[in-house]
């Protein structure tokens, strides 16, 4: 009798999480610059975005099955862009709203 081999789930990393863990530079006013990148373009890189190619697939896709809506990607933006913050402190404000 045959067995069916099921693979473990992969768990799906949080925001918070991925901008804990990434090892990419930050970089400023925009998603991605000279092989560093902005709090929304790290989590698209974990996602293997390479700061090339359109990030509107990413967002479509990627950030609302995580949980980012339009007004948190703003706010994000505005935390990495304007208010200087780190990834570090980014990741606390998301992780605050439970991504």
């Amino acid at each position: 009798m045959s067995q069916l081999l099921v693979e473990p789930e992969v768990k799906q990393l949080k925001p918070s999480q991925i901008l804990r863990t990434t090892t990419v530079g930050q970089t400023t006013k925009s998603y991605a610059r000279d092989g560093k990148f902005c709090a929304m373009g790290a989590i698209m890189n974990y996602f293997g975005w390479d700061g090339t190619a359109s990030y509107l697939f990413y967002n479509a896709v990627g950030f609302k099955s995580l949980g980012i809506s339009d007004d948190i990607w703003g706010k994000v933006v505005d935390l990495n862009d304007n208010c200087g913050k780190s990834f570090i402190e980014i990741a606390d404000w998301l992780e605050e709203r439970g991504l």
